[in-house]
């Protein structure tokens, strides 16, 4: 029986997702990349966990599994690149071939081997397209939204504007003025930057890239990001209608009412 491999980073997305599949009737083998605080996933078929770099095993592991369909979920830190880590001859030929090491290049580089290889690459939306909002305002009053408004499209441009050069895709700014744009370190880790730079009042923005591939990477925001905005007391939060996905909507939307941040979901902006 063919089954689907769900190579799986940290946070939740990788939990949601697999139960939502196995409901849909899949057959699912996780694979646990060992270096980020992946779930158990205790209830896939099979679990194994992998080493970051070395993509020749993981092929091999799902040859022996019968693998037909991929999917990839959940955070891998792009800084684990230039950590310690043992590099197999497969990624090491890999990387040799990139022309640079942008998230999107490399992604696109293991999606093409995987592709070598036979398998087929599901998107990462499989299962929950509803979690990706239209436009409107989700938490927070008129008159929060009315006054974060200049805030709120000015960080939805340069949001766009970082995601479309491959530097970030999200951004937060107080008043006009950036805080931090996100690089190699990721949201959360942005977040806490900005809150060191006074985040108090801020808003943060996040967008897709201009031509995102929803098997590679869906920039997502979650309970964890109300919970690390609140801690440096920020004011908003906005995001791209349609290409940033909320996990787990409920406690997200909850959270954001709790702590008083106006969260809204807008269009792309009209940016040359």
């Amino acid at each position: 029986m063919t089954r689907t491999a769900l190579i799986a980073g940290g946070d939740k997305l990788p939990e949601i997702w697999l139960e939502r599949a196995q409901k849909a009737g899949l057959e699912v083998v996780a694979y646990r990349i060992h270096q980020e605080a992946t779930p158990p996933l205790e209830k896939a078929e099979r679990v194994r966990d992998i080493e970051l770099g070395r993509l020749g095993d993981l092929l091999d592991l799902m040859d022996e599994d019968n693998i037909e369909d991929v999917i990839m979920l959940g955070k891998v830190y792009k800084e684990r690149l230039y950590e310690d880590i043992e590099l197999d001859e497969e990624m090491q030929l890999l990387l040799a071939g990139l022309p640079d090491y942008e998230d999107e290049t490399i992604l696109e580089g293991i999606a093409g081997k995987l592709e070598d290889y036979g398998y087929r690459l599901l998107p990462q939306d499989l299962y929950m397209d509803f979690e990706r909002p239209k436009i409107g305002l989700l938490a927070g009053d008129e008159s929060q939204h009315e006054g974060l408004e200049k805030d709120f499209a000015r960080g939805m441009e340069l949001a766009q504007r970082m995601a479309g050069l491959e530097i970030g895709q999200t951004v937060l700014l107080r008043d006009g003025a950036v805080l931090a744009v996100e690089a190699a370190e990721g949201t959360d880790k942005t977040i806490k930057r900005a809150g060191r730079l006074g985040g108090a009042g801020a808003i943060m923005a996040k967008a897709a890239r201009p031509e995102q591939d929803d098997r590679l990477d869906i920039p997502a925001v979650g309970p964890k990001t109300i919970e690390l905005l609140a801690e440096i007391e920020a004011a908003g939060l906005v995001i791209e209608a349609g290409g940033v996905m909320i996990i787990e909507k409920e406690e997200f939307l909850r959270k954001a009412e709790k702590s008083g941040i106006a969260v809204q979901s807008r269009r792309k902006e009209d940016i040359d």
